[in-house]
């Protein structure tokens, strides 16, 4: 009896991904066949979650410009040139080569969209990939899985709803974890985190009615089920009430929650004091899978820098995140395209050195042959002293936020000292003239 997977496991000792004009190929095959089914894609994914025709349209808009951008970036020329690097005598230090064979957990939310955003750069990579999805009754995995198996080479992709183990595989993989496991996380998984929470956070001077109108459009989108739609809003006290008034309006304004059972998960506000317990707050939610931060730029940055996430994103909420699933643990999003994932995920390290560093060969020279007078140099050398660290001089608009409190600490506690001297001098000159003209 053959060995599961037999075929996939060939392709990718062969290496039948790596030729570039291959992988170019392959993703205009692609590209083109879910192109052609873009209408029967878009009917099934409307059918399957009841998201709204710009959703779907949306969803499928930016899986195909994934795939077209990855397309555009193999350059066929420029990769065999890279591959002669080393023939010509120099260092290929930042040289990668696929890994052999990406293992897809597509997530259940935006599947379309989440599959390609691994299964692209997989291919582009390189790699031979294996699909594994739960038995379902939806349209939209069986579609989309038929669409690409025949578009796609038949020994470099495959489809099951059995489990795949390593042994399965029986080759180098890289296994993708849209779903999260309870399972532990080994180095060669891609594990996301779909429970992770999403905090916003909406200091005093924020612009309230923008803040609003972003938490709500991402909150209510996808019928609430976006992995990155805010969970819990951080909102300072003093500007509660006007937030609150922003975000009924803009709710209202989605009419279609007025026609249909609302099943859209609730946007939970809660006060905070300060920006410091926004902070506290928001870290005893453990380790954020994202934030979102709604104020000036300038406290913005301080807020950024205590909150405990992978990524922030100041006065907007992009909205290409909440078609993907959560990026890997620990992970921020391509800034480019806000993909979970790119090329090098799924590679590994194949650096080439043809010319030894000057530091390099002083070392071997002094290894097998050194002079006491060269030792000698070599350990002045090690031990001379480091340059002395100067400080440099900064103007007030510069001063961070913690020496600012400081310094406005400082001139209120010096402003209340000399207006108190001022008037003791008065009221004690006052009292000695009385006393010198009686």
């Amino acid at each position: 009896m053959p060995k599961p997977f037999s075929v996939i496991r060939s392709a990718a000792i062969d290496g039948r991904v790596l030729n570039p004009i291959f992988r170019k190929t392959q993703l205009k095959q692609l590209h083109d066949a879910l192109s052609t089914k873009a209408s029967e894609i878009q009917d099934a994914i409307a059918g399957d979650t009841g998201h709204t025709p710009a959703e779907v349209q949306i969803e499928y808009s930016l899986a195909l410009k994934h795939l077209a951008q990855a397309f555009k970036a193999i350059n066929p020329p420029q990769a065999l040139h890279e591959e002669y690097t080393v023939s010509r005598s120099q260092d290929s230090s930042h040289h990668r080569e696929a890994v052999g064979v990406v293992v897809i957990h597509p997530a259940r939310h935006a599947f379309f969209s989440s599959l390609l955003s691994a299964l692209v750069p997989a291919l582009a990579a390189g790699n031979c990939v294996l699909v594994q999805t739960e038995q379902s009754l939806l349209r939209t995995p069986r579609l989309v899985l038929d669409v690409i198996s025949q578009a796609l080479d038949g020994e470099i992709f495959e489809s099951t709803t059995s489990p795949v183990t390593d042994a399965d595989l029986d080759h180098p993989h890289v296994r993708v974890l849209q779903n999260g496991t309870d399972s532990a996380h080994l180095a060669h998984h891609l594990v996301s985190d779909p429970e992770a929470r999403v905090v916003a956070v909406v200091e005093r001077d924020a612009d309230l009615d923008a803040a609003a109108q972003e938490l709500v459009r991402a909150r209510f989108a996808l019928r609430g089920r976006a992995p990155y739609a805010p969970d819990l809003v951080l909102v300072n006290e003093w500007v509660k009430r006007e937030f609150l008034e922003a975000v009924v309006k803009h709710a209202v304004r989605q009419s279609s929650l007025l026609r249909r059972k609302v099943q859209e998960s609730c946007l939970l506000v809660h006060a905070v004091t300060s920006i410091d317990d926004a902070i506290d707050f928001s870290r005893s939610n453990g380790r954020l899978g994202a934030a979102y931060v709604f104020t000036k730029p300038s406290m913005a940055k301080y807020i950024c820098q205590f909150l405990d996430t992978p990524m922030s994103f100041v006065n907007h909420v992009p909205t290409s995140l909440l078609f993907i699933p959560m990026a890997p643990l620990n992970s921020a999003v391509s800034p480019e395209s806000y993909a979970p994932y790119s090329e090098a995920d799924f590679t590994r390290p194949k650096a080439q050195f043809v010319t030894p560093s000057r530091q390099e060969s002083l070392l071997a020279r002094a290894l097998q042959n050194a002079s006491p007078d060269q030792l000698a140099a070599l350990a002045q050398e090690t031990i001379a002293k480091l340059p002395a660290v100067h400080r440099a001089h900064q103007g007030i608009t510069h001063i961070g936020f913690f020496n600012q409190g400081v310094v406005t600490g400082g001139i209120l506690l010096l402003s209340t000292v000399l207006g108190v001297t001022g008037v003791c001098s008065y009221y004690g000159f006052g009292l000695i003239r009385s006393r010198v003209f009686m």
